[in-house]
């Protein structure tokens, strides 16, 4: 599906021209929008991603502009070996599930986020990386968070309990950043990050998040539709692609190290969102609510005060509609070559 074009949207306060730019993450559903963002503005771009959850597939257009690199990065030879010779770096790669998946691995989780955040600083500390990206999550607030959610601090409470191995992972690669910040001067730009949907998606068995997983649903039409817990949890959604903009624009203006939540101020209740996948593929979906599983936060909202104070000139370019039928097209495309398991 094409999309209105945001690369034209710009703060205007780094030239990309040229730039040796690493995005870690970069063949995943959200960074391969952003390789793409940076190529057309002229960077030189290397990719780093171990595919665990990318796929080569969405880089398939921009694969002779780019290098590609596999590797580890819990690694530290490896994360190294990943920045040498770039000066810009965006950390997008990460460890990160559905809440199934998650609530059972919460140490794989923490572990592997934070000796990758650790390793690819200490790589932007040795080759002396002129600017910094480091991705952070909506998981970082406790469950008891205020509605809209405020950028508060990393020591408050605990975070989200579903995620919880990975909110502390990434509550500490908030503080790594800060240090590298203060100890060694490295400009580092930390977003935020709620909801993330759209095409480019790797479904993943019961490891999937929760709006993939929905679309999957529906699309399947294997009787009712699944729903853990009430249905009523509200979910502050963004398109991956303006989630990429939102990070090129945060890389160019917002570089203090102080963090920023990334949304599109565009809520929507679970329950309300099978019927709206329903409809855009003529279908009623029957809902079956399973009240023994556990749902999440009640509402993950952003306030977005501040990042209408830093990045003003952000703004969401996909509407939901366009971001779900976007969603759907990529699901049946791939469901039909047989990319996707059950």
């Amino acid at each position: 599906m094409d999309f209105p074009d945001a690369r034209t949207i710009t703060t205007g306060q780094f030239e990309w021209h040229d730039a040796q730019v690493v995005v870690t993450g970069g063949a995943g559903f959200v960074g391969s929008y952003l390789v793409e963002d940076l190529l057309a503005a002229g960077a030189r771009v290397r990719v780093v991603d171990d595919l665990s959850s990318g796929t080569l597939a969405n880089l398939s257009h921009v694969q002779n502009d780019i290098e590609f690199i596999s590797l580890d990065l819990t690694d530290r030879e490896s994360a190294a070996k990943a920045i040498s010779g770039c000066n810009v770096v965006f950390h997008l790669a990460a460890k990160a599930f559905g809440m199934l998946y998650s609530m059972a691995h919460n140490f794989e989780a923490l572990r592997d986020n934070v000796l990758m955040a650790l390793n690819v600083l200490d790589g932007c500390r040795v080759h002396d990386v002129s600017r910094v990206l480091m991705v952070s999550s909506s998981c970082v607030y406790d469950d008891d968070a205020p509605i809209p959610t405020p950028e508060l601090a990393v020591h408050l409470g605990r975070p989200e309990s579903v995620n919880e191995g990975y909110g502390w992972g990434k509550r500490i690669l908030e503080i790594q950043s800060r240090y590298a910040y203060e100890q060694f001067g490295i400009p580092i730009s930390i977003v935020r990050p709620f909801n993330a949907y759209g095409g480019r998606y790797v479904w993943q068995g019961d490891a999937s998040h929760v709006v993939p997983s929905l679309v999957k649903k529906v699309l399947d039409r294997n009787g009712p539709v699944v729903v853990w817990g009430s249905g009523k949890q509200v979910r502050d959604l963004l398109h991956a692609r303006d989630f990429a903009l939102g990070f090129r624009l945060a890389m160019e203006s917002t570089v203090d190290c102080n963090p920023v939540n990334l949304a599109g101020g565009t809520t929507v209740r679970l329950d309300d969102l099978v019927m709206r996948i329903g409809e855009l593929i003529g279908v009623e979906p029957e809902i079956r609510f399973d009240k023994e599983k556990a749902e999440g936060r009640a509402r993950k909202e952003a306030d977005l005060t501040e990042l209408g104070l830093r990045i003003p000139q952000f703004r969401q370019t996909v509407s939901l509609t366009d971001g779900l039928l976007d969603m759907i097209e990529w699901y049946n495309r791939n469901s039909v070559a047989g990319a996707f398991g059950s």
